[in-house]
């Protein structure tokens, strides 16, 4: 079996994920590895044709994994493979200090608030504007929080309010 093609990517809580292809016997499988220390996290075997189309899942046992042994021949190539190549380079594994993940947690907290903050119930204004001719009044209604916009359908919007439905305006 050959590896070639070999990356990484190492994400801030020590995540890897390892990508590759492997030869076998004349064929090529393109493998995805996602783990954390020596748990598997997500992964992915699937034979594939020269231009790198997918033919089909690999067919050697690439079921349910839960441990490094449970990986197919050709997940445990490219699994031996990239550890050979971080023992050559020697490189620390990527961590990150308890204060900036702090911070990205108190950032990320901050924008989800933010966020539900903005579906919540509060005070909206409901606007009548008459247009008047010669012949006719014509009365239009708008509503909202700060952008006002037009409630098209009355008879829906009465409704809506009568019978405590919620009705969302702007989307879409």
């Amino acid at each position: 079996m050959e590896v070639y093609g070999l990356s990484s990517d190492t994400f801030w809580k020590s995540e890897t994920e390892i990508r590759g292809t492997v030869t076998d016997c004349g064929k090529r499988y393109r493998v995805r590895i996602m783990r954390k220390g020596s748990q598997i996290l997500d992964y992915s075997c699937s034979h594939v044709d020269e231009s790198g189309r997918r033919i089909r899942d690999c067919s050697v046992g690439c079921g349910n994994i839960v441990d490094v042994s449970d990986l197919c021949v050709h997940g445990q190539a490219l699994l031996a493979e990239h550890m050979k190549k971080d023992r050559e380079k020697n490189l620390r594994p990527v961590s990150t200090s308890q204060k900036i993940r702090f911070m990205v947690r108190e950032y990320t907290n901050r924008e989800v608030s933010r966020i539900m903050g903005a579906g919540e119930e509060g005070r909206v204004r409901l606007v009548p504007r008459l247009l008047l001719s010669r012949d006719q009044i014509k009365v239009r209604f708008f509503i909202g929080k700060e952008k006002l916009l037009q409630v098209k359908d009355l008879v829906t919007f009465a409704q809506a309010v009568e019978f405590e439905r919620l009705v969302e305006y702007g989307k879409g």
